[in-house]
């Protein structure tokens, strides 16, 4: 496969943008809803911008949605044609929505935590791939061979799973991270700090469960230090959540 449409023009079109361009491949169209955004993209990688998938061509060998879940089904109803082989990059969303529009699909899932403003050649992406067929799934395995990059085999129940994982290990610890950030700028304190402690946190699990790294006055059981921080804290969303992380590593304790 050398030429392909991207359906999408955020985070993750950007990366496979980037990423066929970096093996030699042509982008033959960017869309969008929105005309800019498909521009902008287009003109990082030579393509046609479109924002009426009317206007989509026949000329590309894949055809790569990367767009919000909740509009795969819109979308794809606006089809002007049934695509020869296409994919999407969700991890909640069927590879199923593509029947009777598309002869070929599957999935190609990047399981990583995608900003287009990154520097995507330091970035490291598994790629979880399914396909609806033997064939299918082959064209996409080698694809995913030839972009070299680290990849497995995935059915749906498997990547459901992997996206709930990623929801929790990586979604919501960013949205502590913020959390932290904002309790040390409150003080003035610079967030750099911060970074050798969350660095050693996930060291540490790569050798040991989680339940066996676990520190802190949780999981010691520390009910001064604890009621001490839940003074310190003056939002109730902050205390709720306090009170339900505490309690839930008490409830893992062997």
């Amino acid at each position: 496969m050398q030429r392909f449409t991207i359906i999408g023009s955020g985070n993750v079109a950007s990366w496979f943008a980037w990423l066929i361009r970096q093996n030699r491949g042509e982008v033959v169209q960017i869309y969008s809803q929105n005309r800019q955004h498909a521009e902008l993209l287009a003109s990082k990688c030579k393509a046609q911008s479109i924002d009426n998938l009317k206007q989509l061509n026949r000329e590309s060998e894949l055809y790569i949605f990367a767009v919000k879940d909740d509009v795969y089904n819109l979308l794809i109803r606006e089809l002007p044609f049934v695509l020869p082989h296409a994919v999407h990059s969700a991890g909640a969303v069927s590879q199923d929505i593509f029947k009777g529009h598309a002869q070929h699909y599957g999935i190609l899932y990047p399981y990583q935590s995608i900003s287009k403003d990154m520097e995507f050649e330091k970035l490291s992406v598994p790629l979880c791939v399914e396909g609806n067929c033997k064939e299918s799934e082959e064209k996409l395995a080698t694809l995913a061979q030839k972009w070299q990059l680290q990849y497995q085999l995935i059915r749906e129940e498997q990547r459901a799973i992997l996206h709930l994982a990623a929801t929790f290990a990586s979604n919501f610890t960013n949205a502590l991270y913020g959390i932290a950030f904002s309790l040390l700028h409150s003080k003035g304190i610079s967030e750099d700090i911060i970074f050798p402690l969350l660095h050693n946190t996930l060291e540490k699990i790569k050798s040991m469960p989680p339940n066996k790294a676990q520190t802190g006055p949780a999981i010691r059981e520390d009910k001064k230090t604890m009621n001490k921080h839940l003074e310190m804290i003056q939002n109730q969303e902050l205390k709720t959540i306090y009170q339900l992380f505490s309690s839930y590593i008490q409830s893992q304790k062997d």
